[in-house]
């Protein structure tokens, strides 16, 4: 999975942000669950909000295909200032018993995680569906599976911004 998040250009959307230092404890304290093992790993890596540099779309595997495409924009996590992983999921509107609001797109639709089977689903707002526990659509049989089957789209309406290494990561490149 961590080849896969360098080739798409994950990176941590504020860098001015650090996560409390038992963030994914606290949270599952907070859903009274443990994550899924490949998504805990990932938000001890990626504890605030993060995403792809370029836009990219999941293919959904099964499940209804209408309205918008699954194009991931950001993983919740960690943020004090907007929309954050804790703040989602404790919103009873779009909660799903059993799963947790991971991400979206920048049009609103949701991506939850199973706690059971680690699934990823994807819940388009756009479709005929009127509720998040209605028209979910599976794109990935894990969250790392979701990630490795994410395709970076060169004709998507997101033109990233070149990404400027910070200090950590230009010694670590002179040091190579």
């Amino acid at each position: 999975m961590k080849a896969k998040l360098d080739a798409l250009g994950w990176y941590q959307i504020h860098p001015s942000h650090s996560a409390p230092k038992n963030f994914v404890a606290d949270f599952e304290a907070l859903i009274g669950s443990q994550l899924p093992e490949d998504y805990h790993a990932f938000l001890a890596h990626f504890p605030c909000d993060s995403g792809p540099y370029a836009s990219v779309t999941s293919p959904i595997i099964e499940g209804p295909r209408e309205g918008g495409d699954s194009g991931l924009m950001v993983c919740f996590g960690h943020n004090p200032e907007s929309v954050s992983l804790t703040s989602i999921n404790q919103d009873p509107e779009w909660a799903i018993s059993g799963m947790i609001l991971i991400g979206d797109d920048i049009f609103g639709n949701w991506f939850y995680l199973d706690l059971a089977d680690g699934k990823v689903w994807f819940f388009d707002r756009d479709g005929s569906a009127t509720t998040p526990g209605e028209g979910l659509a599976l794109v990935g049989y894990s969250f790392s599976d979701f990630i490795v089957r994410m395709k970076i789209e060169p004709d998507g309406d997101i033109v990233p911004e070149p990404r400027k290494a910070n200090l950590l990561e230009r010694l670590r490149d002179w040091l190579a």
